[in-house]
């Protein structure tokens, strides 16, 4: 992949295929016995020609779907991790492994895909301006335990998985390129808060004087397929990228920006930009939108919070399936404002300040777009 092309292709690691007993290829398929919990690893980038780049150091915390790297080609540790400009995560091995995939935000712009391993094992592969290398070292796996057995894929899904769309064809609307609208992304697990905060900040935006419009990716989503549970039922998933007619979401976007400038829902006579909030699970997959929104914000949610907002979901179906969904194409592809969402949230109120804080610190003293 290369820098700024949108989010990474998926796993330029060398895959090593071993033939395995039936019985063997059966027990994957029914489900880990266990999840990469937390994972560090502390290697080094060597080129292509056997020259050493830089010590590097990772930290995963999959609970979280965070990713935190230390140290940069050519320098000592530093202080704090490097600006990420995009990562996922993704289980393998039956969820004792996992691959990370990164594009970090930096003077040397580098990016790579890293796999670490319950075996303390880390390799893959690194790049920046100046080519490509190899990271090896050792790694150090927390494991839980899983708690339930995995649902079946119908086998569509499993040929999808592998096939996400990754370009858009879509230009910039002209309101949103001379300044008279503000896209503002609203990013997230699912359960995060991203419909209550959306509700909440609409009314506090309409306060100020702003005129606001919403536009939500659930509603150009439709299910890529079901997976059998152990119970014997079926659960339909909407939790990847090709759940989402990307076509039609883009043109949802366009045209709610557009509005912001005719008849009587223009607010160009008041100085204020038109607002528009975007929102969705997987607002941040798509590299044309993300360049067109403004303000990017995402909406940072444990595992544990996810599921206590979506216990009418099998919990086999959010251990297997949406977590992992989340982790793997739910993670930012841009630069983006976290917020942390604390567990057991029983308000909004916190995350409306910070982000009426954040709005207000883009636009110029008088309310304008700059």
């Amino acid at each position: 992949a290369t820098s700024g092309s949108g989010p990474l292709d998926p796993f330029p690691v060398e895959v090593r295929a071993h033939r395995l007993p039936h019985s063997a290829v059966l027990a994957m398929v029914r489900g880990p016995p266990s999840f990469v919990a937390r994972a560090s690893a502390l290697g080094h980038w060597v080129d292509e020609v056997g020259r050493q780049k830089g010590e590097f150091r990772f930290e995963v915390d999959m609970e979280n779907g965070r990713l935190s790297i230390f140290s940069e080609p050519g320098f000592e540790f530093q202080a704090g991790p490097v600006k990420l400009r995009s990562h996922s995560l993704k289980y393998e091995s039956n969820g004792n492994s996992i691959c990370v995939r990164f594009a970090a935000e930096s003077s040397s712009d580098f990016e790579g895909t890293v796999v670490l391993n319950e075996c303390g094992e880390t390799e893959g592969r690194l790049m920046d301006v100046s080519g490509a290398g190899c990271f090896r070292g050792i790694a150090t796996v927390e494991l839980r335990p899983a708690a339930t057995v995995a649902p079946r894929p119908q086998y569509c899904l499993i040929e999808k998985k592998g096939k996400q769309p990754r370009w858009l064809t879509w230009s910039l609307p002209a309101s949103i390129a001379q300044g008279k609208v503000l896209l503002i992304g609203i990013g997230g697990a699912p359960g995060s808060g991203k419909r209550a905060l959306v509700k909440t900040l609409v009314g506090a935006l309409d306060v100020e004087g702003f005129r606001v419009a919403t536009v939500s990716q659930d509603h150009y989503t439709t299910s890529a397929g079901s997976y059998w549970l152990p119970d014997g039922g079926r659960e339909e998933t909407y939790d990847m990228p090709c759940s989402i007619n990307w076509k039609d979401f883009a043109a949802g976007i366009r045209d709610a920006a557009t509005k912001m400038t005719e008849g009587e829902i223009s607010s160009e006579e008041s100085g204020r930009p038109g607002v528009v909030l975007v929102s969705g699970s997987l607002l941040y997959w798509m590299a044309q939108l993300n360049q067109a929104m403004q303000i990017r914000l995402f909406l940072r949610s444990s595992r544990e919070e996810v599921f206590r907002q979506r216990q009418g979901l099998p919990e086999s179906f959010l251990e297997h399936v949406l977590w992992p969904c989340h982790l793997e194409f739910g993670q930012p592809q841009a630069l983006v404002q976290e917020i942390v969402v604390s567990n057991g949230r029983s308000d909004s109120w916190p995350t409306l300040s910070q982000v009426l804080g954040i709005i207000r610190a883009h636009l110029r003293p008088n309310g304008s777009h700059p």
